[in-house]
Parts: C-alpha cells; structure tokens; sequence
C-alpha cells in the first residue's frame, strides 16, 4: 500500500488508537484549545503503546503521519502565532507530547528517531510516495482558509532549527519542501 492510500483510508483511523491525555491547567493564556489531547510522553516513551495497535506494515507511515502532523502544528504555533487558534480548531491535531504542571510539547524528531530505534525502516518510504505526499500538503495549504500563504509555511518549517530529525527520510523530505519553494 503507497502512503497516499494509507492516508486516505488508514490514518485518521489508527490517529484515533492513540492513548490521549489532557492537561488540567489554563492552557488558553497559551492559546492552546482547553480541549488539547497530548500523546506520546517525552521523547515518545509510550511508543510501544502507541504503536501497539497498527499493523506492522503500516507503522512506518503511521509515524511519518504523525511527524509531519506534529510538524505542520509546532510550526503554525511558532511561526504564526496570530493564526494558530484558528489553525487549531480546523484540524484539532493532537499535541506530541504531556502533561506536568503544564503542556510540554515534544519535539517531533522523535516520531522517526525511536521508530528507527525499534527495527521500523521509515527510511524505505519512497521518493516518490514523498513527492505525492508533497503535492496534496502543497495543494491543501493553499485551500486552507487561512491567511498564511502556504510558501511562507513551508519556508518558516524548513528555516526552524527544530525542523529535524536524524534520518535519511528527514533529509529526502526536506529537499522535496526546499525544491517546491525555490
């Protein structure tokens, strides 16, 4: 199954196995929904929990999924901030991450780091299941009813230090964003 089917007809459905936790602080002084679900743990320490209900052949996409979802979140809370509620409540992504006295957001490196750690090879997701994939999140940032201009998006992700990961798979998605937006 490519990845464009496995979005289409899996992932918001394994999106929904996850364990979810929420905080019971003021979270909107924040400008974060009260509502937020968090999963994962720091450093995604529950990911054998996490993945314990996906196929073993769609765990590499199901983690791809949910580190550019993380992405695509973190960088419209960073980056445009002014827009970010509005961002929020048209997706209500889930937040990668916990809660202690507050909301800790996780860096998303990991959502492709411990997989890799655990035997899943996200490194053999292809390029051109990464150029498809490209192509829609291009297309859906511009139908998005937002006024953020989806190159300036992407040119804010790929600048961000924290846009990161140790893998081949990164490098090869970065290079795809950076080709789009010359």
């Amino acid at each position: 199954m490519p990845l464009s089917t496995y979005i289409s007809n899996s992932f918001s459905q394994h999106l929904n196995t996850l364990q979810f936790t929420s905080c019971k602080v003021d979270m909107e002084s924040r400008g974060i929904e009260p509502d937020t679900r968090f999963f994962g743990g720091r450093e995604w320490c529950d990911y054998e929990i996490n993945i314990a209900a996906i196929a073993p052949a769609e765990r590499k996409y199901f983690c791809f999924c949910l580190f550019t979802m993380s992405s695509a979140d973190e960088n419209m809370y960073t980056h445009f901030r002014q827009h970010y509620q509005a961002f929020q409540r048209a997706t209500r992504y889930p937040k990668f991450g916990w809660c202690g006295f507050g909301p800790h957001v996780e860096k998303p490196r990991f959502l492709l780091e411990v997989p890799i750690m655990h035997g899943i090879d996200v490194n053999s997701i292809t390029d051109d299941e990464i150029a498809v994939f490209l192509d829609s999140q291009f297309n859906l940032g511009n139908n998005i009813p937002l006024p953020v201009d989806v190159l300036d998006f992407f040119r804010a992700m790929v600048n961000d230090p924290d846009f990161t990961a140790d893998c081949d798979l990164f490098n090869r998605l970065k290079q795809g964003i950076i080709e789009r937006i010359q």
